[in-house]
């Protein structure tokens, strides 16, 4: 019998636009994404838990960007849902505006 095992199994979960940023690297000004990284440990080439984490605060054109901390991601977060929600058309400039103002506070 044997089992096997690996890790490194990686999931980009993206979480929408934050804000419109020049980017040093490609010179872009382009609204930068918020994703979160996952590195799972796998058993038999399914992903069972998370080792690893980080978190991106991106340009979408280059891929360029800056490592976040939980607590920044948590900030940036309720932004990009916001905006994303936005852009799908779900919620409207009135109440996005409302919701940035209450996301900005914190």
């Amino acid at each position: 019998m044997f089992f096997i095992f690996g890790w490194n199994h990686q999931t980009n979960t993206p979480y929408g636009p934050v804000s419109q940023r020049l980017c040093q690297n490609c010179n872009n000004t382009e609204l930068w994404q918020l994703n979160k990284i996952s590195n799972y440990f796998t058993f038999f080439f399914l992903p069972i838990f998370p080792h690893t984490t980080t978190y991106w605060y991106h340009c979408p054109i280059c891929n360029h960007g800056l490592q976040l901390d939980k607590k920044s991601f948590d900030a940036y977060k309720s932004i990009a849902q916001t905006n994303a929600a936005f852009l799908e058309m779900k919620i409207s400039q009135k109440e996005r505006d409302i919701q940035l103002q209450e996301a900005y506070k914190r």
